[in-house]
């Protein structure tokens, strides 16, 4: 296994990979444009690994490997996309973080209702 090959920089790893969790999510928190394009770069390297391990058959050459493999191009691929969304790269942009607006529809039978949150 890798990390038991890192010996004493096995701390400095697990610091790390608490720290940019957390970064990560105070950088969407506040809306900060670097944090959505870390987080995509980061969507991209897990699909170009997705795709070499579909196409290379590592052990997950049975049909329920494969399904897993699956599911979890199909979700890396639905958090690009809303990333990548017009509405979402234009709000770190945006002068006022607070007057953001989402505007949600509630329909019901026979009627449409818009809602600004």
């Amino acid at each position: 296994m890798l990390l038991l090959r890192l010996g004493p920089l096995l701390p400095f790893y697990f610091l790390l990979m608490g720290v940019l969790p957390g970064a990560l999510g105070w950088g969407f928190w506040t809306l900060k444009n670097w944090a959505r394009l870390i987080v995509s770069a980061l969507l991209v390297i897990s699909l170009v690994g997705a795709a070499v391990e579909m196409v290379h058959g590592c052990p997950t050459s049975d049909a329920k490997g494969i399904a897993v493999a699956l599911v979890r191009v199909a979700i890396a691929l639905l958090i690009f996309w809303c990333l990548c969304l017009a509405p979402v790269r234009r709000v770190p942009r945006s002068s006022n973080y607070c007057t953001v607006t989402a505007t949600l529809a509630v329909v019901r039978p026979n009627s449409f209702v818009a809602v600004k949150v």
